[in-house]
């Protein structure tokens, strides 16, 4: 990942207050509404200096914050570096400009500083604006000896240069465009028209998105095809040595600082291991390294992902994922020792923390690769699913190109990137509980084999399986397979419940019979094996109890039953 220098005063108090102040702003900014960070903006003392001295991630970040169509205030105050960043971002899909966006920009500068957006697409956006115009514009030449007449949809500013806008939908905003250009320099503006003709598009746009990649190159931007390098894996024990790969290399104090991204980490560190390491650390330069790679990381994961940065939540969304995979590094690592985390960092580049933090949820995934390949559920057709909603969805997660964690708990449901160590620690228990519940069912069904046309169309989990069976022993019947009736349903609760006289039924007599027969149905299990067969089972056990605590016998309704097959 590329670096970028950084130039620092050489004693100068001011220049650090500066930082300071920038910092504060940030910081202030994060918890605040769109609307509340621009009225805190506006009512600044220097407002425009404030917005010129953020670093061109952090402007990003705030006008995602505050919202395309309100941030006008915000781009009529920024610097035309700011402005590029944000449109190198915004325009383009891939390798190709988009026109609807760029028309939506264009509109949105002209609005904010009409006099600039001229000046800019004169020079720095000249190439923009040929390629813009050549899309949108049918150019004319009227020498005074002509006397044939154009159509009435041509304009023309001088009798002489002609043209009819393609884009009717933004008609007004262009003609508006070339009317501020003409005005600003007409013989400029007349080239322009004139040259259009002239215009190879696919060259021009393929050199606008080379030296887009040049400038966005410096901020962590890369081609996918390099960026994709961000998920490559990497022994995490290999960090321990000092590895200075992808660190950005701080010089000496000069006379100059360049502003050092600030909401990335801000956004992302809030109250997981990173925060708390940046906040331990009391090497102002060190934090500074660690702020320009993390900005630089995020912005890698933005191209290797393919983001369309849509909203402030997408923004957020991306440091946040950086973060967690980095938390996740650092804690294997250190061992959550604050003191080795900081020697980790100081030695090593945040991406290589980020790779070894990754690399991590990939072992899980290749873990739970190899065991679903030979095991049972997979040799008899069914998928992730015959584990149920949160079992399945975890091990659908894992199995994924790029390992994501399922959660159905706390408000969340559904699949996102691993936040810390802990949860890739949980999810490797799980599959070692559903590899030792695999083999329960496998020895189970070398009694009563799964019938081939239940695994075509399953209405089942392997909760079901493990009950059903259960219940048709305890019930005197066949051990196998199948359904059994609803009075045999109920009869089996009269025989669990025999004792309680009203819910919330415990059936807690029945818990360890349960554990000690499914247990006996496996042999040849190791001491440790045991225990995680019986700790799961016992886990199995407390969600049926949970299901059926306060449903009385007799109200128990075929349609609604969970966890035994009712014919």
């Amino acid at each position: 990942m590329p670096g970028k220098m950084i130039k620092r005063p050489s004693g100068s108090a001011g220049s650090k207050v500066v930082a300071l102040r920038r910092g504060n702003l940030v910081k202030k900014l994060f918890p605040l509404s769109g609307a509340q960070a621009l009225n805190r903006i506006l009512e600044l003392r220097e407002p425009e200096k404030a917005v010129r001295s953020l670093a061109k991630t952090d402007f990003f970040w705030l006008v995602k914050k505050i919202g395309e169509e309100d941030a006008y205030p915000l781009m009529r105050m920024a610097t035309v570096e700011q402005w590029q960043y944000v449109l190198d971002i915004e325009l383009w899909q891939r390798d190709r400009l988009n026109l609807v966006q760029t028309s939506q920009w264009l509109k949105r500068l002209l609005q904010a500083d009409p006099a600039r957006l001229a000046k800019w697409l004169s020079k720095e956006g000249e190439y923009l604006s040929f390629f813009y115009f050549f899309k949108n514009l049918e150019v004319r030449v009227k020498a005074e000896e002509d006397d044939y007449d154009l159509p009435g949809d041509f304009i023309t500013f001088d009798n002489t240069y002609f043209f009819k806008v393609k884009d009717k939908a933004n008609e007004q905003m262009i003609i508006n465009i070339l009317q501020l250009l003409a005005s600003e320099d007409y013989a400029r503006f007349q080239s322009l028209l004139l040259n259009l003709a002239g215009v190879l598009p696919a060259e021009l746009e393929e050199e606008m998105y080379r030296l887009r990649n040049v400038r966005l190159a410096e901020e962590g931007f890369l081609p996918y095809e390099e960026a994709i390098s961000v998920y490559a894996y990497i022994n995490p024990d290999s960090l321990i040595k000092p590895d200075k790969a992808g660190k950005v290399e701080l010089p000496e104090p000069e006379d100059e600082m360049l502003p050092v991204p600030l909401s990335p980490l801000t956004c992302a560190a809030q109250d997981n291991f990173l925060a708390q390491c940046t906040a331990h650390i009391h090497d102002s330069m060190l934090v500074d390294r660690i702020r320009i790679e993390f900005a630089g990381l995020c912005n890698q994961i933005l191209s290797a992902d393919n983001v369309v940065v849509d909203s402030i939540d997408t923004l957020v969304k991306v440091f946040r994922k950086a973060a967690g995979y980095v938390d996740i590094g650092l804690e294997k690592l250190s061992r959550g020792n604050l003191r080795i985390a900081e020697e980790i960092l100081r030695h090593n580049s945040v991406f290589s923390v980020f790779r070894a933090g990754f690399s991590l949820a990939l072992e899980l995934k290749w873990e739970a690769e190899r065991w679903v390949k030979s095991a049972w559920f997979t040799r008899q057709g069914l998928g992730p699913d015959f584990w149920g909603d949160e079992w399945g969805g975890m091990l659908s997660g894992l199995l994924e190109k790029r390992p994501r964690i399922f959660k159905m708990a706390d408000g969340e449901e559904g699949f996102r990137d691993f936040e810390n160590i802990s949860e890739i620690n949980s999810c490797r228990q799980i599959i070692k509980r559903l590899a030792i519940l695999d083999k329960l069912l496998a020895s189970l069904a070398s009694i009563s084999p799964l019938e081939k046309e239940w695994a075509q169309e399953p209405v089942f989990t392997f909760g079901e399986l493990v009950f059903t069976f259960w219940a048709r022993a305890r019930l005197g019947l066949e051990a196998l397979f199948a359904p059994i009736s609803l009075p045999e349903l109920k009869g089996l609760f009269r025989k669990l419940r025999s004792g309680e006289k009203k819910p919330p039924y415990q059936m807690g007599t029945y818990k360890s019979i349960f554990i000690k027969d499914m247990i006996s149905r496996v042999s040849g299990l190791e001491p440790e094996a045991a225990q995680l067969l019986e700790e799961t089972l016992a886990l199995l056990w407390d969600k049926f109890v949970d299901e059926y605590a306060w449903v009385g016998t007799d109200g128990i309704d075929k349609r609604y039953v969970k966890f035994i097959l009712v014919e």
